[in-house]
């Protein structure tokens, strides 16, 4: 097969423009620094020694920081085996979960596929040991205000009778409503269990504490970005940066990435610019080749003007590549600028984010 020449590529592009420049994005952001991948690799390493040596929260700590640096299957993997000999298993089975879910990609390393296999069988033998624990409210029915936590976090009433994930071990239950509180209780679940606890509510009674927000237990850990767990199922993480948080020497991660968009948005404008170049050259070559006058059917004229065309698909999108390049040099130069201000607050953190449409394609950002 002959490779493609510059005339062929806005036939072979035009079509998929928008897609090639979100590829180019995506390449930029789950990109990972010389010095964030040797991190991870020394966390991963000190990480399986307190494995192999018993020692499990240290080694749950250690292989989330790995995780949190660069994602590899080998780190969920290894995490949820530590989580596991915790008596962590709720946790233990989101991350298995997590690893088994992924996609892997094409040409992903033979352990990445073999950790993921792995992950499947330990998860399907680790799912019958969770324990359950069903809440049942009494001493008022259907009392308003209900609020019920268990372990001192807060659960959606909605889950009250519903048969919850719980960890093996002891647990604290109590509840509130308009004009009622319970005792706190204590109840005890061995692995495999499923235990109902009763929590009388009683007019009158002093409030017990409750506290954190009315969420359902057992959820999925909150991910970043790139959809990563940020802190591996409640372990210790590296500190995130955030959509405005500044690299070393004050520089927000978000100048980087600007300047990385803004790069690849030029060189993609480049390509197409040639490709858009040399069609117009095969256009004009055909049309001399047709002779004069040169009429509309005739196959030369017809081929001539299909190169016409795709020189000007191939033209817009040089110039939303130029656009893309320029606004993300400029948007790293600001980022950059303000990246010695010190903290900025959340709902006024610089960022820069791709956007594609029909027929628009480019970038749009706070600073």
């Amino acid at each position: 097969m002959s490779a493609p020449t510059l005339s062929s590529m806005p036939r072979r592009l035009g079509a998929r423009g928008a897609l090639l420049l979100a590829s180019l994005w995506s390449a930029t952001v789950f990109a990972q620094t010389d010095e964030e991948r040797a991190g991870a690799r020394a966390a991963a390493t000190e990480g399986l020694e307190a494995f192999q040596a018993g020692k499990w929260a240290e080694a749950s700590e250690l292989f989330t920081r790995a995780e949190a640096l660069v994602h590899a299957p080998t780190h969920l993997l290894f995490l949820a085996r530590a989580l596991e000999k915790q008596s962590k298993l709720v946790k233990a089975r989101e991350t298995y979960q997590k690893l088994v879910r992924e996609t892997l990609p094409a040409g992903a390393p033979a352990a990445f596929h073999k950790a993921q296999a792995s992950a499947a069988e330990e998860l399907a033998a680790l799912e019958p040991r969770i324990p359950g624990l069903r809440i049942k409210i009494t001493g008022a029915d259907k009392p308003a205000g209900l609020k019920v936590v268990l372990d001192g976090k807060a659960i959606n009433p909605n889950l009250v009778g519903v048969s919850l994930p719980v960890d093996p071990g002891e647990h604290e239950v109590a509840a509130t409503a308009n004009g009622y509180a319970s005792k706190v209780i204590k109840v005890s679940v061995k692995e495999s269990q499923k235990e109902t606890v009763e929590v009388a509510l009683e007019a009158g009674a002093p409030p017990p504490a409750i506290t954190g927000p009315a969420e359902p237990p057992g959820e999925e850990p909150a991910t970043k970005p790139d959809g990563e767990p940020a802190s591996g199922g409640g372990e210790p993480a590296t500190k995130d940066s955030g959509a405005g948080g500044a690299a070393s020497g004050g520089i927000p991660v978000t100048a980087y990435v600007a300047f990385g968009v803004g790069a690849l948005g030029l060189a993609a404008g480049t390509i197409f610019g040639l490709s858009s170049s040399g069609s117009r050259s095969d256009a004009d070559a055909k049309l001399a080749e047709c002779g004069d006058p040169c009429l509309k059917t005739d196959p030369a004229a017809r081929e001539s003007q299909k190169l016409y065309d795709d020189a000007g698909s191939a033209q817009t999108l040089s110039l939303v590549g130029f656009g893309v390049g320029a606004v993300g040099i400029g948007a790293g130069v600001v980022l950059m600028l303000l990246g010695d201000g010190g903290e900025t607050p959340a709902a006024q953190q610089s960022f820069v984010r791709p956007y594609a449409g029909p027929g628009s394609l480019g970038v749009y950002g706070a600073f």
